[in-house]
């Protein structure tokens, strides 16, 4: 089983980390999200000691390039996952762990403390810009619902075929005009192609989380604390449902997850 890991199970007193990698068959993914999210934090302390958590299993450990290269690559079921792969990173992992565990090297800190100035400012500026896209997606999304149709739209109901058939439809609007957006002169994609492309599954997860969004009331109930972690939740729902799933404590991490898998097989037959 291959899964993305969240930075929440690094943090987790309950250490779903030994517990996932205890089966030897596992492999974990890792993105430079959930490194941002460790330099997020206060102190260099901190830092390193989340990826000293991994030295144990840095052999089993794949890390992938950087979110915004993943978008840029073109839409491909053959060599998709040779493409994402950051090869030199996974190579050097087990060693970088190391290093910042037993390593007491005053360069290494000093690099870690402008990397966290860097990455909390590029975080700010994400949010902020995430946030308008998530109000008008739930936006959107609302429009799209029948108005007798709404007070059915709950937390507490199942999720019903209507409402994944205009998620479907949402996603399908917003990955063709991405799409031609990107790549003017090319045609549409096959379906199994495009399936296999990181802006589309980015759009399925925007509409698994303005869905439950949409079924817990709407956007205004929406803090903008929670939207600053939506903000990168929907990365790893993104990345999650290119594996098999992601490893976190996060209930609503989770849930989004579930909802993008629905999603994906209800729209588009395919497997999560």
């Amino acid at each position: 089983m291959n899964k993305v890991i969240d930075f929440n199970a690094i943090a987790s007193n309950k250490r779903p980390l030994d517990a996932f990698f205890a089966d030897k068959r596992n492999v974990g993914i890792i993105s430079d999200f959930m490194a941002f999210e460790c330099l997020k934090r206060d102190s260099v302390a901190n830092f390193r000691k989340s990826f000293a958590v991994f030295e144990a299993y840095a052999d089993r450990v794949v890390v992938l390039k950087d979110f915004t290269d993943l978008q840029h690559l073109p839409p491909r079921k053959e060599g998709f996952y040779d493409a994402i792969v950051d090869l030199d990173r996974t190579r050097s992992f087990p060693e970088y762990c190391r290093q910042m565990l037993h390593v007491d090297d005053p360069q290494i800190e000093a690099t870690i403390r402008v990397n966290q100035t860097r990455v909390q400012a590029f975080m700010e500026k994400i949010e902020k810009l995430t946030s308008e896209e998530y109000r008008l997606s739930i936006t959107e999304l609302e429009q799209s619902v029948p108005a007798d149709q709404k007070p059915h739209w709950r937390a507490d109901k199942p999720v019903t075929a209507q409402e994944l058939d205009i998620a479907k439809g949402m996603v399908a609007g917003i990955t063709t005009k991405r799409y031609r957006a990107l790549f003017p002169n090319r045609a549409l994609p096959n379906m199994e192609d495009g399936m296999y492309w990181v802006p589309f599954r980015y759009t399925v997860a925007l509409q698994a989380l303005t869905l439950k969004w949409l079924r817990d009331g709407g956007h205004e109930t929406v803090t903008p604390a929670k939207m600053r972690n939506d903000s990168v939740d929907i990365i790893y729902v993104t990345l999650g449902t290119l594996f098999d799933g992601v490893l976190s404590d996060d209930s609503k991490l989770q849930e989004l997850s579930r909802l993008a898998g629905l999603i994906l097989w209800h729209g588009y037959g395919f497997p999560t």
